[in-house]
């Protein structure tokens, strides 16, 4: 089985994998295949990030690091700053020469090498996004299989504002503390208060190592957690709008109509096993399963992109093992 879920960065993708795969009885030995993981916790991107908090934007860290530990609210953060994080992300993706067991490949293509190679296996494979971009790259992919389940979230807007603005803070503090510590273990006597003073003296101390033998920088960043990122709150509203839009795709057919402009098959017949749709409203609830959609489940469907799946699956036969609905 192929299982793409797609929903906003603090919609709780964590939660739906855990109680998708669950639902679905997917093996203990699926493989999952998350982009973002693979990035954070890339030397390349850690190092970046290093240096975006701790020389190129200390103040901001500083004021971070004190809203973490004050739960107050996060400080505001400049359009310039959140690009150069989102930059940095993208980069660690793209970039050819940051991976040397993979030389001459990205983090992407090593990805889809990854899913490719599972797939070609019979493996279940279950890939999490964020639903910005279409899936038709994974879907020719799969030869034609029609084990393919989408798995689309959602929440409250101003909730993943919330949780993306926390999140952000939490894993900032995360960061800055246990790189501090590891300086301290290192052998650093200089102060770790967190200071913007502090941190660039830090940070001064950590660029210094660069090329010893053996490489205590490399050595330090290793030992790091996954380096954070920005709460990029107009790209999550961006977001929220395309995992609704994605939905209604779904549910009008334009989906298969996009990913695949040769084959009639796929865009026909739509192979699918199902599409599911959660919403995490304080909890995780399934409004909606296009193989089990009843009338009972109606008074859920003010949600709109459930509803139109809803309307849309109650007359189509060509999913496998639909019940269709009655009102």
């Amino acid at each position: 089985m192929l299982m793409i879920t797609a929903g906003p960065t603090g919609a709780g993708k964590s939660t739906l994998n855990r109680e998708a795969a669950s639902y679905f009885g997917m093996s203990e030995h699926t493989f999952v295949a998350m982009i973002d993981d693979m990035v954070t916790d890339h030397q390349f991107y850690k190092k970046g990030v290093l240096k975006f908090m701790y020389a190129d934007n200390v103040d901001l860290t500083e004021k971070i690091i004190k809203a973490a530990n004050e739960k107050s609210y996060f400080p505001e953060i400049g359009t310039e700053q959140t690009k150069a994080l989102d930059d940095l992300y993208f980069k660690t993706r793209s970039e050819t020469d940051i991976n040397p067991k993979h030389p001459g490949k990205s983090l992407n293509s090593i990805l889809n090498d990854q899913i490719a190679y599972h797939l070609r296996r019979g493996s279940d494979v279950l890939l999490e996004t964020t639903g910005t971009t279409s899936f038709g790259w994974i879907v020719e992919m799969t030869k034609g299989r029609d084990d393919i389940v989408y798995v689309l979230l959602n929440a409250p807007l101003d909730d993943l504002k919330k949780r993306n603005v926390k999140g952000a803070a939490g894993a900032y503090a995360k960061f800055t503390n246990k790189f501090m510590a590891i300086l301290k273990e290192r052998g650093y006597t200089g102060d770790v208060d967190f200071t913007s003073t502090s941190m660039a003296a830090a940070y001064k101390y950590f660029d210094g190592l660069k090329g010893t033998k053996p490489d205590v920088q490399d050595a330090i960043v290793e030992a790091l957690p996954d380096a954070p990122r920005l709460p990029n709150l107009g790209g999550l509203e961006n977001n929220f709008n395309a995992v609704n839009k994605c939905a209604k795709d779904l549910s009008t057919a334009n989906f298969c109509k996009e990913i695949t402009q040769s084959s009639t098959r796929l865009c026909g017949s739509h192979p699918m096993e199902a599409v599911l749709f959660y919403y995490n409203d304080k909890e995780m609830t399934l409004l909606a399963d296009t193989r089990t959609m009843l009338a009972s489940q109606y008074h859920y469907l003010k949600y709109s992109p459930v509803k139109d799946l809803f309307l849309y699956f109650q007359g189509l036969h060509s999913i496998k093992g639909t019940k269709q609905a009655t009102s």
